[in-house]
């Protein structure tokens, strides 16, 4: 129609006629393109609505349970009296494998829960293991420096004790050793 004309189509006398000006049929170019825009975005909203329409039937569908047909009577012409048998049978078929597949998956699950606690159980037997020769070395340690630290003050505190006995029986030894001698210097005086 004259309102899907552009510019490059719209020509007068062999030279071409500015976008804003009128096409033979006096319409705006851009009276067109805006037209054809609103149109696009018309376009858009429907399809965004049939979308939305079709996602909510969907969800219902997928709510509500499924009722299966009356097979017999639609076999009972052709060609569906041939292609429902082999419909059924494939739709077992994939139902059975479906139910082996989750049969399995729990099976998988399973054997694999039982690994885990296998192993959670050997690392924490070796780390409570670990543990405790640590507790007890530790509490090993600690005992050994605190008694050490213990003997070593009451050592320190006998030593002084010696020392000072020591001190005391050498000062009375120096005064019997010395109080003679005094004496006697004394007496060598008076007589001179």
């Amino acid at each position: 129609g004259p309102s899907e004309f552009s510019a490059s189509e719209i020509m007068v006398d062999g030279v071409d006629e500015e976008q804003t000006g009128p096409d033979p049929e006096g319409c705006d170019v851009n009276v067109a393109e805006e037209a054809r825009a609103e149109e696009v975005e018309q376009e858009e909203e429907e399809k965004e609505h049939v979308e939305e329409e079709i996602g909510s039937r969907v969800s219902v569908e997928d709510e509500a349970p499924v009722q299966e047909p009356d097979w017999a009577a639609i076999a009972a012409h052709p060609p569906s009296s041939e292609d429902v048998p082999l419909f059924l049978a494939a739709r077992d078929r994939r139902i059975a494998a479906e139910t082996a597949f989750s049969a399995a998956l729990d099976e998988v699950h399973e054997r694999l829960n039982i690994h885990v606690q296998e192993l959670l159980s050997a690392a924490a037997e070796v780390y409570n293991v670990h543990k405790q020769r640590f507790d007890e070395t530790e509490e090993h340690i600690i005992s050994s420096m605190t008694h050490n630290d213990r003997a070593r003050r009451e050592m320190e505190v006998k030593l002084n004790e010696s020392a000072e006995r020591a001190h005391s029986m050498f000062q009375k030894l120096l005064m019997r050793v010395t109080g003679p001698l005094v004496g006697n210097t004394s007496r060598g005086h008076r007589s001179n």
